[in-house]
Order: structure tokens, then sequence, then C-alpha cells
């Protein structure tokens, strides 16, 4: 069965956390643990078991920055967050 991570409107998407399947309320944790799990499922190494010929590498390539962008922009987004509220200390 194709992984959903290639499912086409998530590669259209432009929104980081569509992308991720995470809404803007999770925790970094769950953030994480999504990148993590979007990676693993469109990881070259991965098509084999799930049935996929070697021609979806490009595709899959090319999803795998997409995730990587987008945990990259909610990390920004979130550290930039952190950096503009006032310290308690």
């Amino acid at each position: 069965r194709l992984s959903p991570m290639f499912a086409a409107e998530k590669m259209t998407s432009q929104d980081p956390y569509e992308i991720l399947d995470v809404t803007r309320e999770s925790s970094d944790a769950e953030i994480h643990a999504a990148y993590r799990r979007a990676v693993a499922s469109v990881h070259p190494d991965h098509l084999p078991s799930l049935g996929l010929p070697a021609a979806f590498v490009p595709l899959a390539t090319r999803r795998a920055a997409a995730i990587n962008i987008a945990y990259d922009k909610i990390k920004r987004e979130r550290n930039g967050a952190m950096a503009k509220e006032p310290s308690l200390g």
C-alpha cells in the first residue's frame, strides 16, 4: 500500500503543519515525532518494503525535502515566538 506521505494533496501543501500532519497546538515533542515518522515513511531504504519500485525514489527524495523544509519552518516559527516573549528570570 502506498504510504500516505505520498498523497498528492500533501505534496502541494504549503502549510508546514499540514505537511507533517499535526496541528498548531501540537507540542514540540509531538511535532518532532511526526517529523521522524514522516521522514522514515519516505526513506528510500523503506520503499522496497512498501512494495514500491525504484522509480519512486525521486518522488521520495522530493517528499523528504518538503518534510525537512516544513519541520525547519515550524522550528524557526516556534523559536522566534519564544525569543519575542519576555523572560521571567
